[in-house]
């Protein structure tokens, strides 16, 4: 899988849809794209999406003054997002 996200710089991580997620102001892109790829059997997604999702997107965060996602926020996440509450 190839992800490219392009349009970045000037951008700004922002909290959207959960008030009790106060962790994005202030951190702004200065790339304007990143480009990121991994490999994995299909048979690992059931059993290892928050940890193939993390790897993917850590990076990503990483271009906004050096955001650290916190270890649970991907599977926390991925978690409403299943449950249809996002």
């Amino acid at each position: 899988m190839i992800i490219r996200w392009t349009g970045l710089a000037g951008r700004e991580l922002v909290t959207f849809g959960n008030p009790n997620r106060w962790i994005f102001d202030g951190h702004t892109a200065h790339d304007d794209q990143y480009e990121t790829s991994i490999s994995f059997p299909a048979a690992r997604v059931d059993d290892n999406l928050p940890e193939l999702v993390g790897q993917l997107v850590r990076p990503l965060y990483q271009r906004f003054d050096f955001f650290e996602l916190p270890g649970n926020l991907v599977a926390e996440e991925l978690a409403r997002m299943r449950e249809n509450r996002f």
